[in-house]
């Protein structure tokens, strides 16, 4: 017997596109495209809500009422997420 403990509601749906600031289509495949396939898991916005502290970041970004420092967060998370990136084998920093 198959749960709908994997679905989001139309007003959630709705909420999570408003704060992560894309449109609702985002979430859904474009069916348009012959060459597109389904999102994998690992590239789904709900794959990635799953991750520890997702959601808790996603809420406090919500929080924030300046545009700008809404940006400057994006910024700095981006640049900390590049910088993870292992270096390549030769290269020193």
């Amino acid at each position: 017997m198959k749960t709908a403990s994997n679905r989001i509601g139309a007003g959630r749906l709705s909420r999570i596109a408003e704060v992560l600031e894309v449109p609702v289509t985002f979430f859904f495949p474009d069916d348009s495209a012959a060459s597109s396939a389904p999102l994998s898991q690992e590239d789904s916005p709900f794959a990635l809500l799953s991750t520890s502290g997702a959601i808790q970041l996603v809420r406090a970004y919500a929080r924030i009422r300046d545009g700008r420092a809404r940006h400057s967060l994006v910024e700095i998370a981006e640049h900390m997420a590049d910088s993870a990136v292992p270096a390549k084998k030769g290269r020193k920093g």
